[in-house]
């Protein structure tokens, strides 16, 4: 680590330089330290600040927007830039924008360092174990916050000191960037101090203990792990001392081992300290173990939360419902705003009632039999009464019951023609890649859609016996605003199906599960994997499998019988379904530098359910369903820059600063 001048800040009695920044803590010449720290009620304000600030990506975070964005969800889930979602408003997986990020979280780390250095003189105030624990949840909070500088930028100044950065230009505060390899070993060492340090109890809910700080080395050791194995841009920088050229993008690839190693060390220490959460599950019942995980998102008492974020109604608070909340009940007409993409679907497992996969060899939901024809069902839920039940918790498919309701996921009504009988002898209605209203298709027949409609009662269709049906769902897919199922899916997890008040702007307050048990199975699952295909003795693939399998068991789906089963991309995938939703898959994406490559001229999925009908409703040779698959009518495709594998540094702070280099390609 290299020795960084540092400018100590005292909070009392002195008259700040003019071209600096206040602390931001307390008006530093008004509040004396002892009215903050030689009490419980001090501290806990300190901290509160401290908390509320740190860079959790929750309900109220984008990466177009920032953090304590509350509107970001509307148009910009995070999800979007992964496939998990198919938002209208992202059109392609690019580098975070808000460069506010780089100055909100030094801020932060400057309240952080002058609790650390200046907390000790009043040591005798607490009992020892209060304050050990209170250093060690200081440590635990510095380390978050430099991680969540690390997984954007590198390497980063490491300050550890008291320095009123970034916020004043003279030499004093010209810092230099630690390597990226040194950045990341110091966020390991910072946890290892916090682990130490606190005790297994939490000071409250929302507050990190010795666990939640092995947990978040457990996924810091991942990434470095991964970034030094899978990265392929190198960056150096020389120092203003003249000292060696610093690599501040990339780790050198030899050690990657020692950072998978401590991955899985840390994470082996979270066990037995929380588990998954299996309050509603009933081996083999698929309602109970969807409603399990719908509820472990929900249910605050939660032995699998390692760190939340919690909210209240009038003070800190999200518009997450509002937003996503499905479109049959909108507040102000917004809902559906980020709809989960076939191809998120298709990653679960598909059963019809007979156990037979509705996926073909490239993975992809069958919608033809083999005569080419679709294939017709009687209800449009039929294809998802015997999916994977983590599907069913995550996602909304067609006619699923929500807030009591069956969600009216409908694109139109075919008219025909089409033959009742064993075969439909319905043929592809366009090309897989015309979407736009389907009305004529290429088979003679005729689809009665809502067109630029909302799917109301407006303009219904009329059957020949008088009987009336809306055009396409009330739940979408339509075309006005694009606030409906749009991708012929909606969210469901994390929202409130209880709550039946509207779902106005910044009312919501469910809790945002930052960390939870599952992601540290996943972690030491992946480590384990890594040191096997590495040849280390640490890589037990018979406990990886155990990790996996009693995720698997938690989520319904097929369990592994063998080692064998287990590959890199069976790990990767678990991951992907488990995690989905949680503004975790873009930061896995990055440090296994797969993200050009899955985005490399992406178009993502969507498919529509279709009610058939040449009569009425209620006819013998009406009734039935088919689905057309088909690209997202957005047509967007998608590619990602690896540059942005390293996001730049504010231009400011560039120019401001004559020790600081800027990432490569920017």
């Amino acid at each position: 680590m290299k020795t960084i001048k540092s400018i100590l800040i005292v909070i009392a009695g002195i008259i700040c330089f003019s071209s600096c920044a206040d602390l931001d803590v307390k008006p530093r010449n008004m509040v004396s330290d002892d009215a903050v720290f030689n009490s419980a009620a001090g501290v806990e304000a300190y901290f509160a600040k401290l908390y509320r600030e740190l860079p959790i990506e929750d309900f109220n975070y984008t990466a177009s927007d920032g953090f304590n964005h509350r509107y970001g969800w509307q148009y910009r889930p995070n999800s979007g830039y992964t496939g998990e979602f198919i938002s209208r408003d992202i059109d392609n997986c690019v580098y975070e924008k808000a460069d506010m990020v780089w100055s909100w979280v030094y801020q932060n780390v400057r309240r952080i360092n002058y609790f650390i250095n200046n907390f000790e003189p009043y040591k005798d105030y607490f009992k020892e174990e209060t304050y050990n624990h209170l250093i060690g949840e200081a440590y635990f909070l510095r380390a978050y916050s430099y991680y969540a500088l690390a997984k954007r930028h590198g390497g980063v100044p490491y300050l550890t000191e008291v320095i009123d950065y970034p916020d004043c230009g003279y030499e004093g505060t010209f810092v230099e960037r630690n390597s990226e390899e040194e950045t990341w070993r110091m966020i390991g060492q910072d946890l290892d101090m916090a682990y130490n340090l606190m005790g297994s109890d939490k000071m409250a809910p929302e507050r990190a203990n010795r666990y939640t700080a092995a947990a978040l080395k457990s996924k810091v050791m991942l990434t470095a792990g991964c970034i030094a194995k899978y990265n392929t841009i190198y960056h150096f920088h020389k120092g203003s001392d003249g000292a060696p050229n610093v690599q501040v993008c990339g780790i050198p690839a030899d050690k990657a081992d020692e950072f998978f190693k401590e991955a899985l060390t840390a994470a082996k220490l979270v066990e037995g300290h929380a588990s998954l959460y299996k309050k509603k599950f009933v081996a083999g019942d698929k309602e109970k173990i969807r409603d399990n995980l719908i509820q472990c998102f929900l249910d605050e008492d939660n032995p699998e939360i390692l760190f939340v974020r919690r909210y209240n109604y009038t003070d800190t608070n999200h518009s997450y419902d509002k937003f996503m909340r499905n479109r049959m009940y909108p507040v102000d007409g917004i809902g559906s705003s980020g709809c989960p993409s076939l191809d998120f679907v298709e990653m679960f497992e598909l059963y019809d009632m007979e156990g037979n996969s509705l996926k073909d060899e490239n993975g992809e939901f069958i919608c033809f039999d083999e005569n080419g024809e679709y294939i017709l069902w009687d209800d449009r839920n039929d294809p998802w009464k015997n999916c994977e039940p983590r599907l069913k918790a995550y996602v909304i498919c067609p006619g699923d019951e929500f807030m009591g309701k069956p969600i009216d996921i409908r694109r139109g009504i075919y008219t025909g023609p089409w033959t009742p009988g064993e075969h439909s002898g319905i043929k592809p209605l366009r090309s897989k890649t015309t979407w736009s209203n389907y009305k004529t298709v290429a088979n003679g027949g005729y689809i009665v859609d809502a067109g630029s409609a909302d799917g109301s009662e407006k303009s219904p269709y009329e059957f020949e016996d008088g009987t009336k049906m809306t055009k396409c769902g009330l739940a979408g897919p339509f075309n006005e605003n694009s606030e409906s199922a749009h991708t012929g899916f909606s969210t469901r997890k994390f929202l409130v199906e209880s709550r039946t008040e509207a779902a106005y702007e910044n009312k919501m307050d469910q809790q945002w599960i930052d960390m939870r048990y599952a992601e540290v199975m996943l972690n030491r699952a992946e480590a384990e994997y890594e040191l096997f295909l590495d040849g280390q003795p640490e890589g037990d693939l018979a406990d990886a499998m155990i990790q996996i399998n009693a995720i698997r068991e938690r989520a319904g789906a097929t369990l592994l019988t063998s080692v064998g089963e287990l590959t890199l991309d069976v790990v990767r995938t678990e991951r992907r379904k488990e995690m989905a939703n949680e503004n975790k898959i873009y930061w896995d994406f990055k440090r296994w530098r797969i993200l050009d490559v899955l985005q490399n001229k992406t178009i993502y999925h969507t498919l529509m359910p279709f009610y058939v009908s040449t009569t009425s409703p209620t006819s013998a040779e009406g009734g039935k369903w088919f689905y057309d698959r088909r690209e997202d009518q957005y047509h967007k495709q998608f590619s990602y820059n690896t540059r942005y594998y390293y996001h730049p540094i504010p231009s400011a702070e560039i120019n401001r600063n004559p020790n600081l280099e800027q990432n490569p390609g920017f």
